[in-house]
């Protein structure tokens, strides 16, 4: 059983394996010449109870169902195929496309039937069950780049499920689970709710199925047409003469957030309007552009004339600390007004897709370091549009980064608590520090600044403020590790297309090399190239570090940190609005850098993730060129 089990670790096309079972069975009994006897199996009739121990079975048993799997047991030529009793030897594997195959080889095969079994299933469209030779010989564009024997496949824990959970946003969209076409109730009271405010009940509508793009193509896109048929099911169910008009289906290539894209759009406009807009060509209003910058042009002459002034005094050393510099900051402030004028200038900018993985996370626009220039965001229905106020405060934030004389990082961004615990030389190049004092000095609504709240017991002042530096770094270098590895995925999304590292990204091949051991990616040598495989392996990566940064949401909750011996150093515990912090004493004596260690390892256990994500996150650190306090 356990072979068969594992012919199953990845999704195969069940609905062909099924028909392939009903057809070798109907063959099986309409057979006259009957092949020599083989050793019965002992198996019998499997119960559910049976087929539900553990999770793998579970699957089989769910997806094919108690009767085929009876099926597979009772035909000697399955049981064969499948390795299922003897005499068969399955120990002979082979990795193709980034999948592992497995190949039953009969011993002893009665006759030509029977040696049938020495040969896998053969094709079977949409998608196939298993490659026959003739696909083996064919190897995927880029397939050259790295011997088969570096790929490593897709694991249970690299899929990403479940629904998208902004669904209140897209009011246009059906969502569906991983690998399902079915509509839930869920899904079917948005889908009422759709048409509740339209009373014609002729209307007339579009449906566009979407799929991610992980496993094989062409079962993907099946799926997605598979999900347009059972909603245009359910909506002539509530609207019998509705005109449905269903759309082709697409598989969503690029787009980082697979769960956003197991959907169905309803009336998609062609210009990517009504839910979509993956895959459009890259723009920029430019009109609306310039009025943004003649708006943060103005904050930053009011925000520099106030610098000097007494009243202003403690809000810079909120910010920067005591003494407070203003000589620095009015240098700082004056290089990035000389900037902000010439960023729309002819070859200054840059216009990003739509469904670039940095804009579709929900970006106004960000900074390209290796051409210094600053990269546009375009509108789109599929990213919640931010009002003008952050759409300024955006065009601030990204245009310090390319200003050379102050250089800013991202140690910690409005929201994050460490912004309030940064030292002044960190605070200086601290992009939103500029940002939320540029606000203040100019009389202007300022983001929010985070601080850290709730209870100390057990710890000095400094102890405290010690404990909170550490956490708050380590916070703040989660969310910087989920933005880069929303960046790395692009970098090797446009490889995949193009064929090479795009120029603009050249430099996160370091950054991949970096994450390659630690989440099997294809190792990179000479000019190879990632696989596709290795996108989906970042996707997931993404999604996990998205999880931690959820977690640890500094917005919406208050630390009470407590003194506690029992604990090895940290722990935490994190409940709704809130999360205490346990510290045990010899925590203090630490490094820096070994405290945020200690709270990442806490923080990555509690998010139920492995070790390995402490280290992607501190090489993430190191490849963005941040460095922690000594």
């Amino acid at each position: 059983m356990r072979h068969l089990i594992a012919l199953f670790t990845l999704r195969p096309e069940y609905e062909c394996l099924a028909m392939r079972i009903d057809a070798q069975t109907a063959t099986e009994k309409a057979a006259v010449r009957r092949p020599a006897s083989i050793p019965p199996t002992t198996a019998r009739p499997l119960s559910p109870a049976t087929l539900s121990v553990g999770s793998s079975v579970l699957r089989l048993h769910t997806t094919l169902g108690n009767r085929t799997v009876q099926k597979i047991m009772r035909s000697p030529v399955l049981r064969a195929r499948f390795g299922i009793g003897k005499p068969l030897d399955l120990a002979a594997k082979q990795v193709v496309a980034g999948r592992a195959q497995g190949y039953a080889q009969a011993a002893g095969a009665g006759n030509d039937r029977y040696a049938a079994a020495q040969r896998p299933i053969r094709n079977c469209r949409p998608g196939r069950l298993m490659p026959d030779q003739a696909s083996l010989a064919r190897r995927p564009a880029g397939a050259a780049d790295q011997p088969e024997a570096s790929v490593q496949r897709l694991t249970e824990d690299d899929l990403i499920k479940g629904k998208f959970s902004g669904q209140f946003e897209y009011p246009d969209r059906v969502f569906f689970d991983f690998g399902s076409d079915g509509v839930d109730e869920s899904q079917q009271k948005r889908i009422a709710n759709y048409f509740a405010d339209k009373p014609d009940q002729s209307i007339p509508v579009t449906l566009t199925g979407l799929a991610s793009e992980e496993g094989n193509a062409s079962y993907n896109l099946g799926l997605a047409a598979r999900r347009a048929s059972e909603v245009k099911k359910y909506i002539l169910k509530i609207r019998p003469k509705a005109v449905i008009r269903p759309k082709p289906p697409r598989v969503e290539s690029g787009v980082i957030d697979y769960r956003f894209v197991r959907a169905v759009v309803l009336n998609e406009r062609t210009d990517g309007g009504g839910g979509g807009g993956a895959g459009q060509p890259a723009k920029c209003d430019l009109e609306s552009l310039k009025k943004l910058q003649g708006k943060a042009l103005e904050l930053v002459v009011a925000a520099k004339s106030n610098v000097g002034k007494a009243n202003f005094e403690p809000t810079i050393r909120s910010l920067f600390g005591d003494p407070a510099p203003k000589d620095a900051i009015t240098a700082n402030l004056a290089a990035l007004h000389a900037k902000l004028g010439k960023i729309l200038e002819a070859g200054a900018y840059e216009c990003a897709a739509v469904d670039t993985p940095v804009c579709s996370s929900g970006a106004l626009a960000f900074a390209n370091r290796k051409t210094n220039k600053i990269s546009y965001c375009p509108a789109s229905p599929s990213v919640p549009q931010k009002d003008e106020r952050e759409q300024v405060n955006t065009m601030i934030h990204e245009t310090l980064h390319i200003t050379p004389s102050v250089s800013t990082n991202d140690y910690a961004y409005a929201s994050d608590p460490l912004i309030s615990q940064l030292r002044q030389a960190e605070a200086l190049h601290n992009t939103d520090s500029y940002v939320i004092l540029i606000r203040d000095l100019a009389n202007s609504i300022a983001p929010p600044q985070a601080r850290f709240e709730g209870t100390t017991s057990g710890f000095s002042d400094q102890e405290r403020d010690q404990i909170r530096e550490a956490i708050g770094w380590a916070m703040s270098s989660v969310n910087g590790a989920h933005y880069q590895v929303a960046v790395l995925y692009e970098a090797v999304h446009v490889t995949r297309s193009n064929g090479t590292w795009p120029e603009s990204h050249s430099s996160y091949i370091d950054l991949y090399k970096r994450l390659a051991p630690l989440f099997g990616l294809t190792r990179l040598t000479g000019t190879g190239r990632p696989r596709d495989e290795d996108k989906w392996k970042l996707a997931s990566v993404h999604d996990k570090l998205k999880s931690l940064v959820v977690a640890v949401n500094p917005n919406i909750r208050k630390y009470d940190i407590d003194r506690d011996d029992s604990v090895p150093f940290v722990a935490f515990d994190f409940r709704p609005m809130f999360a205490t912090a346990k510290i045990a004493p010899r925590f203090l004596p630490l490094s820096l850098d070994e405290r945020i260690r200690k709270v990442l390892l806490e923080v990555v256990t509690q998010g139920q993730l492995t070790p390995n994500y402490v280290s992607a996150i501190v090489e993430i650190r190191d490849f963005m060129g941040i460095k922690w306090p000594v």
